[in-house]
């Protein structure tokens, strides 16, 4: 995945993770040359708030410091506006009698310094499944809108909507603040791994009564999210992982890996770790890190260079390769049960709910 960062997103985190302020300020003149400050990607933008306090601190400033202040602002307000909804929100649910786990990027910004220096574009929070229906009322009472696509599927098949979605969008109307509301930690992750992590929380200081995963649980999301999301829109993880090692031992590390075991994810895993070794952070060496096969795109772009065999042979492969993830524990025949549903999920289920006029005449 290093191969997919820029040479300005290479410096860039080079700087962040620098020692010292000469390595610092050799990264950030090098950034300077590569980086076009005024089409800067989101990934990096992202990374400012952190990258203008490191350069701060040793006194390194930037032929783009005007641009740089005007990004930090941005973020530093984006990501105390989301932490005062998180606080609103949270309060509601847990006032409800529901239970809450902080997870995802509200919970990985308290190994930050500060706070704002670990931006969020939105926050995510972990309940029971169960408590589904009360929630999403505790929530829109609050002006959240949950979506309602998403609403009809689950209403119309939660059998197969369970399988297939992690958590469901809410935006405020007004003020058009999203929360991802999660009874399965996350896409890739089992049903079982949700469940172990609720059984190892520790509390979020920055929130009354706030829970958040443990130091292990957390590593392990990370990485396996970085590893499958390609690193897209989260340059992110590679300072959390820097941040977290402040904190973390070998047995953290090796606990995480167990965790990878047991998900039947240790592949991911130790690819990403191979990835951190490359920026010289610490991460366990265990197994043969193989680079991940992935979700392989089938985008118009994509489609257009393919022929009907190769289309639907790289679908029904996705397809499996997601159940392979998310079923890591049934068997051949039970997966071959869950392609099939998702077969009727995608193509099936999702056309007609977007076709109002066929849901009347059903």
């Amino acid at each position: 995945m290093i191969d997919n960062l820029t040479r300005a997103q290479q410096f860039m985190l080079t700087a962040c993770l620098a020692s010292n302020k000469d390595d610092r300020e050799k990264a950030v003149r090098l950034w300077e040359q590569e980086v076009v400050i005024d089409d800067l990607d989101f990934s990096s933008s992202r990374l400012i708030p952190y990258f203008y306090y490191r350069n701060q601190q040793d006194g390194i400033t930037s032929i783009h410091e005007k641009r740089i202040k005007i990004i930090y602002k941005h973020w530093w307000l984006r990501t105390q506006h989301i932490s005062h909804e998180l606080t609103i929100l949270h309060a509601a649910l847990v006032e409800a009698g529901i239970a809450v786990v902080v997870i995802k990027g509200a919970s990985i910004r308290s190994h930050y310094e500060q706070n704002v220096l670990r931006p969020m574009a939105d926050f995510d929070l972990l309940i029971h499944r169960s408590d589904l229906d009360q929630a999403v009322l505790v929530i829109e009472n609050l002006n959240y809108l949950a979506n309602k696509s998403l609403q009809t599927n689950l209403k119309r098949r939660p059998g197969v909507f369970f399988d297939f979605v992690h958590a469901i969008t809410c935006q405020h109307t007004g003020n058009g603040s999203q929360l991802d509301l999660h009874w399965r930690a996350g896409y890739w992750y089992s049903t079982a791994f949700t469940e172990a992590l609720w059984r190892n929380t520790v509390p979020y200081k920055e929130i009354q009564n706030g829970k958040r995963p443990r130091l292990a649980y957390e590593l392990f999301m990370i990485v396996v999210h970085a590893v499958e999301s390609q690193n897209r829109d989260n340059l992110n993880w590679i300072v959390d992982v820097a941040l977290i090692n402040k904190k973390a031992d070998e047995s953290v590390w090796k606990e995480a890996r167990d965790i990878a075991v047991q998900e039947r994810k240790e592949g991911l895993f130790d690819y990403g770790c191979l990835l951190l070794r490359q920026f010289g952070l610490y991460a366990i060496e265990a197994g043969l890190a193989v680079r991940p096969r992935g979700i392989l795109s089938t985008a118009p772009e994509q489609r257009a260079k393919m022929n009907f065999i190769e289309l639907i042979s790289t679908r029904i492969g996705n397809m499996m390769y997601g159940v392979n993830l998310r079923f890591p524990h049934l068997n051949g025949v039970q997966k071959l049960g869950k392609v099939i549903k998702t077969i009727y999920y995608r193509f099936v289920l999702k056309f007609y709910i977007h076709n109002p006029n066929l849901r009347k005449s059903g």
